[in-house]
């Protein structure tokens, strides 16, 4: 092809022709930028695409995160809220006119389990930090960067409280589990019932109780508090799953 162009060039030349040469010159510079804008056209499409595929593969990432998430929530409302459930029952009983200390003692016994806490404050949110650290976030749409930062604000409220709960939850089942021999009976170590009646028997029974009722007071108060900013969240992260399933 340039050696075409060449030959036409010569040719014009050799007949002295000024006005064609010069139009003939014109149009090689058209031709050429012509092929440069082609180029640069070709390259944009094909960055455009890489975006588009790039944006497609966060997306699916993000939807991937919200449904983990969406699921951990629904499992610890569950837990929680039949942690719920377990203490109004107790709060029932203990509420009861004819009820003593050795009911007290005894109904102490029987529930050591309360003290068990299930809800973390673990985050499925890895696709977001990554958008945000690496600054792809651009890539999304302009409400789906929006609400993105809007649920990341209400996770990092969720995760401070969640945490705050937690340590105290910690701390009062702590001072509790110091006044009784406590344990779960799947880890219970088989002693002679003699002894275990023995430790039992030399209980602080009084310490025990007041530390149990406030420990029952304190965990109702937080699952509450827990139950209600899950349940946020999780609306927040589907309502959002909702808007990315929309794009499709």
């Amino acid at each position: 092809m340039l050696r075409f162009f060449r030959q036409i060039r010569q040719k014009l030349m050799e007949q002295n022709n000024v006005r064609k040469y010069l139009l003939y010159a014109l149009g090689e510079i058209a031709l050429v930028m012509i092929g440069i804008l082609l180029a640069l056209q070709v390259n944009n499409w094909n960055e455009e695409r890489k975006k588009a595929d790039l944006a497609e593969s966060y997306l699916t990432a993000l939807k991937e995160d919200l449904i983990l998430d969406i699921e951990n929530f629904e499992y610890q409302i569950e837990d929680l809220s039949f942690q719920l459930s377990q203490i109004d029952s107790l709060e029932e009983i203990l509420s009861e006119p004819s009820l003593t200390n050795s009911d007290f003692n005894d109904l102490i016994k029987a529930n050591l389990d309360i003290i068990q806490t299930f809800e973390t404050a673990n985050l499925n949110n890895n696709t977001f930090l990554t958008l945000q650290n690496t600054g792809r976030v651009d890539l999304l749409d302009e409400i789906i960067q929006f609400r993105l930062l809007d649920l990341n604000s209400l996770q990092k409220v969720y995760q401070v409280m969640i945490t705050d709960n937690l340590q105290l939850k910690y701390n009062l089942s702590e001072d509790f589990i110091s006044e009784v021999p406590f344990y779960f009976h799947e880890f219970k170590i088989e002693i002679n019932a003699d002894v275990e009646s023995d430790i039992w028997n030399n209980v602080n029974w009084v310490q025990a109780r007041r530390k149990f009722y406030t420990f029952l007071n304190m965990m109702k108060t937080v699952n509450e508090v827990a139950i209600e900013i899950t349940e946020e969240l999780k609306s927040e992260s589907e309502d959002l799953l909702e808007l990315l399933n929309n794009l499709n």
